[in-house]
This record gives C-alpha cells, sequence and structure tokens, in this order.
C-alpha cells in the first residue's frame, strides 16, 4: 500500500526550468516529503453522534468501509495538484462507496462555472504545515474547514470515497472537508442536492416535486440555466419499465437543455460517471442519424461516461424532482435572530431599490451538524408591502431545515418581512437565521423587532 503509482491519465507539467506551470496549483501536503500535517479532528468513516437522515434516510449506495485504511495521497501517488485551473469540468468527479450523489451531483453542476469551486480552496498553496482551507456556508455564514491529504483506501488500493481524475485531488478533498464539517462520512450518507448548493454558495437553493409543478417547467428549466443557476435532478422508486438505465432514489446533474428542430432534451450526467439512459436520444439512440442537424449541434462522445440526452417527456415520467440552486452574485444579508418565551412571531425590514427577484429564506440548524436539534421548528415567512398587503408567503414542511420565499420583480420600496413559528417553540432552541439575496445590490434587511400586534395582545 505504501508504494508509488500514478493515477491513471496523469499528465506532468513543467516548463523549461522544471517549475510548474501557473494553471496548476500544487498543494505541499500532497508531495511524500518531509514532516506533514495530520489533521487531529479528521473526519471518521463512521458517525460520532446519532446522525438523522433526510426522507432518504442511509443510501443503498454506501458501502461497507470497515476494510478500509487512511494513508497520505501523496504517499501512494506521485505528483499530485489540487486542480488545473481551467479545466475543472463535471467529469472530474466520480461517486465512490459512499451515498452522497445528492453532494457530488451538486459540486458537478457547481464545476460548470470552474471559478465557482477554485473560490472554496483559499490558499493555492498549502499552509506551512501542510492544510488545505476549503470554504462552506453554514445559514448563510461563511465556514472555514481544515483538511490533510489523509484519504481512506480500499483493499485494492483505490480511494473507497470519491475518486480522483488524472492526478487531481479537488474533489475527494472537497468530500473530505464537507464530511469534516458534519463529522463524518457517514453523516453524508442521503441527502438532497438543494442542501449541498446551500452548503457550497451560500446562496438558495429549493426541491421542485416535478408532477405537483405549477406553471411551465420546461419554461423554467431554460429560464434557470439562462440565469446561470445550479440544477439537479433525482428520482423516487422507478418503474422497471420506464427505467432503461436509470437508477432508483439517485440525484443526477442537469447539465443544460436545449430546444433543437422541436424536441425538447436534456442533458444529465450521473454522478457515478458510469451508468445511462438507455431510451430516446441515449448515446446508442437511431435518432440521432435520423436527425444530422441535432447530431453535430449536440452529440457527444458515445462512451458509458454517465453523461447522456433524454427527451423532456421522459424526464418528467422518470425524474421526480429538479432541484435548483438561486446563485447570486452580489447582494447578500444575514441575520441572526430567536423566539424567546413570549415572543413567536419576529418581524424585519426589508429594503429594495432596484427592482428584482428577491429570495428571503429562514434557516435552522442543519441537523447533520454536532449539537443541532432532530426536530424543526415549521415556520411561515410572509412579506408585506408598505400598505400592509401580504404579497408573498411561503411555509416549511415537518422536517425542514429551512423555508424559502421567492419573491418574483419586486418593486423597489420598503417591505417588512415576518417569521412566525407556526406550532410554537421548544424551550431549549428557538434561533433561526433570516438572509435575503438578490442579483441587484439594491437590497437591505434589518432587524429583528417584536410583532407589533403580539405586544398589543399582550397589553390586552
Amino acid at each position: 500500500m505504501g508504494r508509488s503509482k500514478q493515477p491513471e491519465d496523469h499528465v506532468e507539467s513543467e516548463d523549461e526550468d522544471g517549475e510548474d506551470l501557473g494553471p496548476w496549483t500544487r498543494v505541499e501536503s500532497l508531495k511524500p516529503a518531509g514532516d506533514i500535517w495530520v489533521d487531529p479532528e479528521a473526519p471518521t468513516a463512521q458517525p460520532s453522534w446519532e446522525v438523522p437522515h433526510g426522507e432518504t434516510g442511509e443510501s443503498a449506495e454506501d458501502k461497507d468501509a470497515s476494510s478500509t485504511e487512511l494513508y497520505a495521497a501523496g504517499e501512494v501517488w506521485e505528483e499530485l495538484i489540487v486542480y488545473k485551473k481551467s479545466i475543472i469540468k463535471p467529469s472530474d468527479i466520480n461517486q465512490g462507496g459512499l451515498g452522497d450523489c445528492w453532494f457530488l451531483s451538486a459540486i458537478a453542476a457547481l464545476s460548470e462555472e470552474p471559478k465557482r469551486v477554485r473560490s472554496l480552496f483559499l490558499n493555492n498553496m498549502a499552509h506551512d504545515d501542510g492544510g488545505l482551507r476549503i470554504k462552506f456556508y453554514k445559514s448563510g455564514r461563511e465556514v472555514v474547514v481544515s483538511v490533510d491529504d489523509q484519504l481512506y483506501f480500499n483493499e485494492e488500493d483505490d480511494l473507497f470515497y470519491a475518486s480522483i481524475k488524472g492526478n487531481e485531488m479537488w474533489v475527494p478533498l472537497l468530500e473530505k472537508a464537507y464530511a469534516k464539517l458534519h463529522g463524518s462520512y457517514a453523516a453524508l450518507s442521503g441527502g438532497w442536492p438543494e442542501e449541498a448548493m446551500e452548503d457550497l454558495t451560500g446562496c438558495p437553493g429549493k426541491c421542485y416535486e416535478i408532477a405537483d409543478f405549477e406553471g411551465d417547467l420546461w419554461a423554467s428549466i431554460l429560464s434557470w440555466h439562462a440565469e446561470g443557476y445550479l440544477l439537479c435532478c433525482s428520482t423516487g422508486t422507478v418503474k422497471k419499465k420506464k427505467a432503461k438505465g436509470i437508477v432508483d432514489m439517485h440525484a443526477y446533474t442537469m447539465l443544460t437543455a436545449q430546444e433543437a428542430h422541436g424536441f425538447k432534451l436534456v442533458h444529465i450526467r450521473n454522478p457515478w460517471g458510469e451508468g445511462e439512459w438507455k431510451g430516446a436520444w441515449s448515446d446508442n439512440s437511431p435518432l440521432w442519424e435520423q436527425y444530422p442537424d441535432i447530431k453535430r449541434e449536440l452529440y457527444d462522445v458515445n462512451a458509458d461516461d454517465g453523461v447522456f440526452w433524454m427527451a423532456f417527456e421522459d424526464f418528467v415520467k422518470v425524474y421526480e424532482t429538479v432541484h435548483v440552486g438561486f446563485v447570486t452574485e452580489t447582494a447578500r444579508g444575514r441575520l441572526p435572530a430567536a423566539f424567546d418565551e413570549d415572543t413567536e412571531t419576529l418581524s424585519f425590514s426589508l429594503t429594495v431599490t432596484d427592482a428584482d427577484t428577491v429570495f428571503v429564506q429562514a434557516h435552522q440548524e442543519d441537523p447533520r451538524m454536532e449539537g443541532s436539534r432532530e426536530d424543526m421548528l415549521a415556520l411561515r415567512v410572509t412579506i408585506e408591502d408598505a400598505a400592509e398587503e401580504e404579497v408573498f408567503t411561503n411555509e416549511s414542511e415537518a422536517g425542514d431545515r429551512s423555508v424559502l420565499v421567492i419573491a418574483t420583480d419586486l418593486q423597489p420600496g420598503e417591505y417588512t418581512v415576518y417569521v412566525e413559528a407556526v406550532d410554537g417553540c421548544p424551550e431549549d432552541d428557538r434561533r433561526f437565521v433570516l438572509t435575503a439575496h438578490s442579483s441587484e445590490k439594491g437590497v437591505k434587511i434589518d432587524g429583528p423587532f417584536e410583532n407589533e400586534d403580539e405586544e398589543d395582545e399582550e397589553e390586552d
């Protein structure tokens, strides 16, 4: 296990003086030389506390990690780097022995804009002691995690969790940092892509049930892609005759959607890096030969790489949910708050100076985190205008860690945001965080303030 070997597709990159080329970012801790830092708080394979899972429960994709061993990647492979700056792409991502397709499909969506991935890595070079710092967000708050290059390997000397592409380490290092944030790799078993999108960007995410979608889903998907939002999709229990290569209870990345010569087509990637749709518009579909213009415009290489096209009419039959990360690059605000024993509604001021879609979200502590409560508060968020007319509202469902209000085309003016604990509050934890995002600079939130209606009731 200690022998040195090159990863598949290894590429050397040196100039005439033997120095690394600019586009390559090397982390010193990934070289097998000298004393390197070993993180005493590194994530274990198993959780150190009971982790409540989402509705999916523990994933059927999980494999037995009991025979794995930790090794420094630099002791196994030579010439490792974190990433090639200009060539970060979804195909770098291949899922390993953990049911974290929801996380990996989200980072595949993120990698379509390489700068978004690069922004997560805070030090291009390692610390003097060998650590690498990676940035996440929890409830809109930036959290920095330091990791070493100790990774779990199986008996075949392959990485047990997410694997590497060529000699680039960014995917397993990002997965390790995310596991450390939540206490263990096992804590990442089962989840929803929008949760990972929020943790990777600090921006809001939302899950849409395809069967219950209000409006034109196809038009919405095209619009979301045009805005540069992150998109994933997930299956439920797929009937065998409809599946045609699609996996049950699994998250995928939606790379793009195109309307070509009257056909509505979606481009999808399986985070396994293999396993594809076998129906109409799949790699071997005769439709590509019947429509050569579409083939010239859209066709991929015919390879089992997990990337495939399918007709939108098949997509809505096979997939159950669409997950959207509403990534905004400009304005965002964050206000921690807590209900007290006498107040179950708090108000906040929202100032909008430029007409735009504004995302207002109330967050609770992620139940994967140590010390968080298992039962989420049922929250209702309402936006009222200056005339005290309700303009937008939404309410969380049982178990949701957040509730999001999407205020479309909100006009300039002063608004009030009310956050209400619908079913009351427990005595031990009444905390939440309110965030507001917009692609324009003109949005600001302030507060919290006690609800005047509740104060009047107490005086009576």
